[in-house]
């Protein structure tokens, strides 16, 4: 028979703010959890207050509805060397957690420094897609220019040269090197043998 009690923990189920706390635990907890490795791997827990049993949840929705929760908001530790504790933990939207992740390293180009996601913002381009131009060593003259543009030329292993110049080189079509380049595709890999590989230009 089904219990007011039990209506109540269905409701509380749904809740955003019940998921977060769940996730909180899985990724401070629960080692199976692909992202565990940044939490509970690196000693990262949950105050006592959050985390017991019977109010853990209620504790941890008090704290969050009288510190400024808002569903487009994301829960954020001040310090991300330490615990989930309300003294060390807000409310933040998810691109500024970006700004604070560890990865999210400064460019300096000519002379002014900013973090990577504010550059990507500056030229309107994907945070992601400017991480990987970096991560591959890319120039400060290639780093921000529109696909269009990149697809003139290609550095690899700090050798530039045209797609076309590549694709003779390498073997791998001229085409297949324009939709590797438009996908994302950096690097070596952009050379990968593939049956197209087989066609001539």
């Amino acid at each position: 028979m089904r219990t007011a009690r039990d209506s109540e923990n269905k409701m509380i189920s749904k809740n955003r703010l019940y998921r977060i706390w769940t996730d909180m635990k899985k990724r401070c907890y629960q080692a199976e959890r692909k992202n565990y490795k940044y939490y509970g791997a690196k000693g990262i827990r949950i105050c006592d207050e959050w985390l017991d049993k019977e109010s853990g949840f209620y504790n941890f929705a008090d704290w969050a509805l009288s510190h400024g929760y808002a569903d487009n908001l994301t829960i954020d530790r001040i310090d991300s060397t330490c615990n989930y504790e309300p003294i060390n933990c807000q409310w933040k939207t998810m691109r500024e957690q970006e700004r604070n992740k560890s990865n999210n390293h400064p460019i300096t180009i000519n002379g002014v420094t900013k973090l990577m996601i504010e550059w990507a913002e500056e030229y309107n381009m994907p945070y992601k897609l400017i991480k990987s131009r970096v991560a591959a060593g890319w120039s400060q003259e290639r780093l921000f220019l529109p696909a269009t543009q990149v697809e003139k030329y290609i550095t690899i292993n700090s050798e530039t040269k045209s797609i076309k110049e590549w694709a003779c080189q390498s073997g791998v079509h001229y085409e297949t090197l324009r939709t590797r380049i438009r996908n994302g595709v950096i690097g070596e890999a952009l050379l990968a043998p593939t049956d197209m590989s087989k066609s001539r230009i």
